[in-house]
């Protein structure tokens, strides 16, 4: 919902952690869910009342500072785990924000984890080249169909 600078930011995010794998596999902790070598955890918070545009570097902040970061996805795989993750939490098509956001070149995007932007199923005309101000990215899946991405505008 964006109705003014300052407006209800309706949350979901996905914070992944990697488990170290030493000389046996390390388990995620309750509230988590493994796949491949990292823990996942859908965030649910109602609402917040902050600047919607900062809505995606709140998410990010709150990742880093419990010692994770947004969700990226690499495959087909990693979008049907995170598509079960949200229906299985919410029991809808949820609204989440995930790690994608614009690189300051308009068209490019990287994902907030470093690592390379390899995987993406962008929803018809998605991202919208034709504004610089898009930076955040969302994502909301119909049904099964496969992902939905929106962005958001920045500041």
């Amino acid at each position: 919902t964006i109705s003014s600078p300052m407006s209800t930011c309706y949350i979901n995010y996905i914070h992944v952690k990697t488990v170290l794998f030493l000389f046996f596999l390390a388990e995620c902790q309750d509230g988590w869910l493994q796949f491949k070598s990292h823990c996942f955890k859908l965030h649910r918070l109602h609402s917040i009342n902050i600047n919607y545009r900062e809505c995606c570097h709140f998410f990010q902040e709150n990742c880093v500072s419990a010692g994770g970061h947004l969700a990226s996805m690499h495959s087909n795989a990693d979008n049907v785990f995170i598509k079960d993750l949200v229906w299985n939490t919410t029991n809808s098509n949820a609204v989440t924000w995930i790690g994608a956001r614009d690189a300051g070149q308009l068209g490019k995007w990287v994902w907030t984890d470093g690592s390379a932007f390899d995987y993406s199923i962008w929803s018809n005309g998605q991202p919208d080249k034709y504004s610089p101000l898009e930076q955040c990215v969302e994502i909301n899946y119909l049904g099964t169909v496969f992902q939905y991405f929106i962005t958001v505008l920045k500041s």
